[in-house]
């Protein structure tokens, strides 16, 4: 039978961990109601808000306020700058971020960004480990970059060799044994070639001097799972999409099988 509001708070809740990050982080209140696929709709959408506006674009805001002007690397950044594209400038106005106060830097090694909000903005065709610089950056980001590379280990000692003392580091990736990731595994092999876990990069790092200060899942938003339809356009169509989505809505099915355990996203500090 359907698990209760309370219950389904509680077990995305359990898996956050903050040690000694540099600012108090909302959590998001959503009332318990009686038709539990509504709660979990309006439960994932604010937990999303919280991973991207509370977490992310906050830290962002923190360094500028804190250090001024700042230098931030995006590894993977995608052809839309990543979270950086013009469908997200309104993430930095609600947070009152100064994006002229950043200067930006963009890696990928497939596509093209097709701009930037960013006046100061530069943008490198190439692969992380062949980015050369003499900059050293306050913040590095890689949203779902990481389960790309073979050598994630290698990646991540070059990534800490750009940053700045104090710089963080903010890594996404999916979770492996998912329904995002097995999806993916499935049907391009090649694609998602990468196997680890939290505690594998935890200790890799902090055996580098980068020690995780913070730690949490992301989930489903309320989109249902419109999202297959973009992977796979002309295979599944939107119907197909949401009669899936109402045969996952039980939390017996959704958690063990990964529905809603979306993927991670972690924060870590340069000693």
């Amino acid at each position: 039978m359907p698990i209760s509001c309370a219950d389904y708070e509680k077990s995305i809740r359990q898996h956050c961990i903050s040690i000694d990050f540099p600012f108090d982080i909302e959590m998001p209140l959503v009332c318990e109601e009686d038709n539990i696929i509504e709660f979990i709709n309006r439960f994932d959408l604010a937990y999303l808000d919280k991973m991207i506006d509370s977490v992310f674009i906050s830290l962002i805001g923190f360094l500028v306020k804190q250090r001024g002007t700042i230098n931030l690397l995006d590894f993977g950044t995608g052809q839309t700058c990543g979270m950086f594209g013009e469908s997200g400038r309104f993430l930095f106005e609600r947070q009152r971020v100064d994006i002229n106060r950043i200067c930006f830097f963009g890696i990928d090694e497939f596509h093209k960004p097709r701009g930037s909000i960013f006046k100061v903005s530069t943008y490198k065709h190439c692969n992380i480990l062949s980015f050369r610089t003499d900059k050293r950056f306050d913040l590095i980001t890689g949203h779902h970059v990481l389960e790309h590379c073979y050598n994630w280990e290698e990646v991540l000692m070059h990534i800490a060799g750009l940053l700045k003392k104090d710089g963080y580091l903010y890594l996404s990736f999916p979770r492996f044994g998912g329904f995002y990731d097995t999806a993916y595994r499935l049907m391009s092999p090649s694609d998602h070639c990468a196997s680890f876990d939290i505690e594998a990069i935890k200790n890799f790092l902090s055996g580098i001097g980068v020690d995780m200060c913070f730690s949490d899942i992301y989930v489903d938003p309320n989109s249902r799972f419109d999202w297959i339809c973009n992977i796979y356009p002309g295979i599944v169509s939107k119907e197909m999409a949401d009669c899936f989505y109402d045969h996952c809505v039980i939390l017996s099915s959704k958690l063990p099988l990964g529905w809603h355990h979306y993927g991670h996203y972690l924060i870590f500090k340069k000693k």
